[in-house]
């Protein structure tokens, strides 16, 4: 059963900026991302569900196992996180929606629901964030979506820039969350 949850942010003055989309599923049947029904057309994406494999994706304050069939497995420590591997290239303009499938299987009490990124004009900053609000339901996959071309700063810097890295902050304080598939996909026309 696919589920889905709506892209957000913790401030209300954050621009969301252009979505012609409402729901973001994972039709497990195709095995396709879905953007209201129809499938996502995906730029990059990674599936450790289905490898078993880490793909360059490394922790930090964090422990983490790839298991084939579930993905990857991470148990959080203080403020832990999840990076790309660097150097991915990719235009930001023709990715515009993060998504990201996980399970929250040991949710904690601090919710960050946090996407950094990195370009070759700059580093991760609080100023080129995302973050969704709400924290997924535990013990249920869900489908994050980011709506990454409007940033904290009301800049549209993701839509301009090159994208060489993701970090994704998800728990604050502990707790264990499976991540099954990350994608960048485009924003539907």
């Amino acid at each position: 059963m696919a589920m889905s949850l709506l892209a957000g942010c913790d401030k209300p003055n954050y621009p969301i900026g252009p979505r012609n989309w409402k729901t973001a599923d994972w039709d497990g049947e195709s095995a396709r991302f879905l953007l209201d029904g129809r499938p996502a057309s995906v730029v990059r994406s990674w599936d450790f569900a289905q490898s078993g494999q880490a793909q360059g994706f490394v922790p930090s304050n964090a422990a983490m196992t790839a298991q084939g069939g579930q993905g990857l497995v991470i148990v959080n420590g203080a403020d832990p996180g999840l990076r790309s591997p660097s150097g991915l290239g990719i235009k930001g303009g023709d990715a515009a929606i993060l998504l990201v499938r996980l399970t929250r299987r040991t949710p904690t009490k601090i919710w960050d629901g946090a996407v950094f990124y990195t370009t070759p004009r700059h580093g991760e900053s609080e100023a080129f964030v995302n973050r969704l609000a709400a924290a997924p339901e535990a013990g249920v996959p869900v489908v994050l979506a980011y709506p990454m071309t409007y940033t904290r700063s009301g800049r549209s810097d993701w839509g301009r820039g090159k994208i060489e890295q993701i970090r994704l902050d998800l728990e604050a304080d502990g707790g264990e969350t499976v991540v099954h598939q990350i994608a960048l996909v485009r924003e539907p026309g």
